[in-house]
């Protein structure tokens, strides 16, 4: 089944970088924020899934890693819901939240994923960081490796 390959594109994936850029200084007030992700799937494909990659939110975050643990739930021979914790690293702290996709698989095996991503927290510099993200990537073999562009919307608590 088609669907058991899906890899999570965890970031937000998260995907959810980005959510700690904004929020890290300044007063408290919403920020967007624009990352990409590149992502490996580390878990054989099947209704469960391990990515670790890295991304790059530009001069606002910079650079980092993120891991993730995703739960597949196929919903037809070709898609699949995505769901589970993210964490992102960065030199000043780190971001975690939740993840929530639509994966679809075409005959070539090329996966498309969209989706939301919930920032609900952080430590160090990111330690108060709330948000929201929409999350859009694609891997053109199967899910194994995966880009995705994240963008968020964060605050500051």
């Amino acid at each position: 089944m088609q669907v058991l390959r899906f890899a999570a594109l965890a970031l937000a994936a998260t995907l959810v970088v980005a959510t700690a850029t904004a929020a890290g200084a300044g007063p408290a007030k919403n920020a967007d924020v624009s990352c990409t992700l590149h992502l490996q799937t580390l878990a054989p494909p099947g209704a469960s899934g391990e990515d670790f990659g890295t991304v790059d939110c530009g001069s606002v975050f910079g650079k980092g890693v993120q891991h993730d643990t995703l739960t597949v739930t196929p919903t037809s021979p070709t898609t699949a819901t995505v769901t589970g914790p993210f964490k992102q690293f960065f030199d000043t702290g780190t971001i975690h939240g939740t993840i929530k996709l639509t994966a679809s698989a075409t005959a070539a095996g090329a996966v498309t994923y969209t989706g939301t991503a919930k920032v609900s927290g952080g430590t160090g510099a990111y330690k108060h960081i709330r948000g929201s993200a929409k999350v859009q990537g694609s891997s053109s073999d199967g899910g194994t490796h995966t880009t995705g562009t994240v963008k968020v919307t964060l605050a500051r608590m």
